[in-house]
């Protein structure tokens, strides 16, 4: 998605999702070589038929079949990306995939930060909306208007407001791109109805309109769950669950969320923080504690790596394996168990 991303716009492949998944065998890596090595006009038609325009194509199918080896020399060398990832700081690897020992073809600053923040790492993806925003003819904090820049910057303001870098960025992108904020485009921007013009360079001298009132929204108490109460009932995973769906309104689907945010979030009505351990509810992971009723345990995310979780929600159509120290143990089909072999996990 990164890579095709730098030949289309966001929107378009969004739209396409389905699409694309099916071109690409679901990203199985063996299907996709064989078929990039031997006919490069079945991904032009697939892309055709079902009117998907991306731009650069043919770059683009030639660069994967080089990155996907590129991939396999680094999960020979370390054992899987996932260790290479927790080895690593953010920023050794956006220089290794971009000019060092793993540099990826097509694939310059931008498109490998973009593809960092997928697989759940916390990072900013520095693309033209951003540098716009951040620089000089804008909100002036850019002054060289480079990525990197961008990226420490975006850092910077993580560390001021506690908000992610992830989230920043998309806020940054979703204001300024097009066919979703739309506020502070490259063309025709929006700068009467922009509501931090004050602070822009560009729409300082442009008279604020009056706003309308907003409308006022009282919100419910939430449930409070304390150890006194905890202690009347047996089952005491069933008092997190209750808590964790007290606050699922919170989460928002296909996110990515750090082990901190979520123990915050489940804190604020379970005030037991050691007995909130997020990949107790994933799809995708299980342990001895969890093994004997996983069936019929609530289950909301997936374990992307190290303390950083995808939260999908509850009944998804999840497909996936379910995985117990590093091995397949089990598989979902279309959001149901298959098979799961409780005796490897013992």
């Amino acid at each position: 998605y990164a890579l095709i991303s730098g030949g289309a716009k966001w929107n378009v492949i969004k739209k396409n999702e389905k699409y694309i998944d099916e071109t690409f065998f679901f990203f199985d890596q063996y299907k996709l070589l064989n078929q990039l090595k031997i006919n490069h006009q079945y991904f032009y038609d697939m892309f055709k038929y079902n009117k998907c325009g991306i731009r650069f194509l043919e770059k683009s199918l030639n660069a994967l079949y080089y990155n996907i080896c590129i991939f396999k020399k680094v999960e020979k060398k370390y054992g899987s990306i996932e260790n290479y990832i927790n080895e690593k700081t953010p920023y050794e690897i956006l220089e290794n995939f971009t000019h060092g020992e793993y540099k990826l073809q097509q694939m310059r600053q931008t498109l490998v930060a973009e593809y960092m923040r997928n697989i759940g790492i916390d990072f900013s993806k520095p693309d033209s909306h951003v540098l716009r925003i951040l620089g000089q003819n804008c909100l002036n904090y850019a002054k060289n208007n480079t990525p990197i820049e961008a990226i420490k910057l975006i850092e910077k303001f993580s560390y001021i407001t506690n908000y992610s870098q992830t989230e920043i960025d998309f806020l940054l992108w979703h204001f300024c791109s097009e066919s979703y904020g739309e506020i502070c485009t490259k063309n025709n921007p929006k700068c009467k109805i922009c509501p931090i013009k004050m602070y822009c360079k560009k729409g300082i001298n442009i008279a604020i309109p009056t706003p309308k009132q907003p409308k006022i929204f009282i919100k419910k108490r939430p449930q409070i769950f304390t150890i006194e109460s905890l202690a009347k009932n047996e089952n005491r995973n069933s008092n997190i669950e209750i808590a964790y769906r007290s606050i699922l309104c919170n989460f928002e689907i296909d996110h990515i969320y750090k082990h901190r945010q979520i123990l915050d979030l489940v804190n604020s009505v379970y005030h037991n923080e050691t007995s909130i351990i997020p990949s107790d509810y994933c799809y995708n992971r299980i342990n001895l504690d969890i093994v004997d009723d996983f069936e019929k345990r609530m289950h909301i995310f997936i374990y992307v790596c190290r303390d950083t979780y995808k939260f999908i929600g509850e009944n998804a159509s999840y497909t996936g394996n379910i995985v117990h120290k590093d091995k397949i143990v089990g598989h979902w089909e279309n959001g149901k168990i298959t098979y799961l072999d409780k005796s490897k996990v013992r």
